[in-house]
């Protein structure tokens, strides 16, 4: 039985944890909104670290930090997209 049906016939246990999954993915969006500016800024800023790493000796590269960040997003976004339909 689908989520539809469930609350169609008035299924109130089904009604609250359908209303604490959308409680999640909202909470869930919110943090991929931080994760965005966050993996943005490191996009930004690795070049020119590794730059300076790499011109010290120092072969450290700091993309897939940024990368990470990225796909963590990526990962958050798709799962629970489906909230979006009601904003």
């Amino acid at each position: 039985m689908s989520w539809c049906d469930r609350l169609s016939t008035g299924d109130v246990a089904h009604e609250q944890k359908l209303r604490e999954e959308i409680q999640k993915a909202n909470r869930e969006l919110k943090k991929i909104k931080k994760a965005s500016k966050i993996s943005g800024w490191s996009a930004v800023l690795s070049l020119p670290v590794d730059v300076a790493l790499l011109l010290s000796g120092i072969p450290v590269p700091t993309s897939p930090v940024g990368f990470g960040i990225h796909a963590y997003e990526k990962i958050k976004a798709r799962k629970y997209d489906w909230v979006m339909f009601g904003r």
